[in-house]
């Protein structure tokens, strides 16, 4: 069976030799009452469908079943999440320097920081540069709690003192953050081990989040 197929009409009149007729239908009726026509010669049987209340996002295929929540959503290109609720932020060219990545669907260019430069061999996408010598991102400041970018070209010149703020910062999901200070002219860093969906969730209600550091 399909797993897309939750009911079927089944054409009565064999073929004589035993073989029916039998189209699959990937809805049932619940929700669809007005389109269910009564057809001579069809049988319709429907299976209870965990669809019918869809919280697919994203023009995602709802299947009933397949996961303890009684269904799953498969995402079409661009979008993951559980219900595929998140723009994918995909890397369409990878190595040290400038890259391009796809941020709430446009193109976005930022520094990507790739291998050991005090954070473990890794990549690491940037999400902001904030100078402690401006007020720009002073801990009161709306920039921790909205969506509102900041000198997008400031993400593509990796460590220098050019402030910026970017949409990985409510768009990119992590399980490392990396902070990066610059002390005497030597930069120093520290690994945050925690996982979220990005750094606005962890920021913006202003709750207190235990956190482990370590390489």
């Amino acid at each position: 069976m399909e797993p897309d197929c939750v009911s079927i009409n089944l054409y009565t009149w064999g073929d004589g030799n035993g073989n029916h007729e039998c189209e699959l239908n990937n809805a049932t009726h619940e929700g669809h009452e007005k389109k269910l026509i009564d057809q001579e010669m069809y049988s319709y049987h429907a299976a209870e469908s965990n669809c019918v209340q869809n919280s697919c996002k994203n023009n995602a295929t709802c299947q009933s079943g397949f996961a303890k929540k009684g269904y799953q959503c498969l995402c079409t290109a661009g979008f993951e999440g559980l219900i595929c609720e998140r723009v994918k932020s995909q890397i369409t060219r990878w190595h040290l320097g400038v890259v391009t990545l796809l941020v709430d669907s446009q193109p976005l260019s930022v520094f990507c920081h790739m291998g050991n430069f005090g954070c473990g061999d890794r990549g690491w996408t940037p999400v902001m540069k904030i100078a402690d010598n401006e007020t720009t991102f002073h801990y009161k400041a709306d920039y921790w709690i909205n969506y509102q970018v900041y000198n997008l070209p400031g993400g593509e010149t990796g460590f220098d003192g050019q402030e910026s703020k970017l949409p990985t910062y409510w768009n990119t999901s992590f399980s490392r953050i990396s902070l990066g200070m610059k002390i005497h002219q030597q930069l120093r860093f520290i690994v945050i081990h925690k996982q979220a969906d990005s750094l606005y969730s962890l920021i913006a209600d202003g709750q207190y989040r235990a956190t482990v550091t370590g390489s």
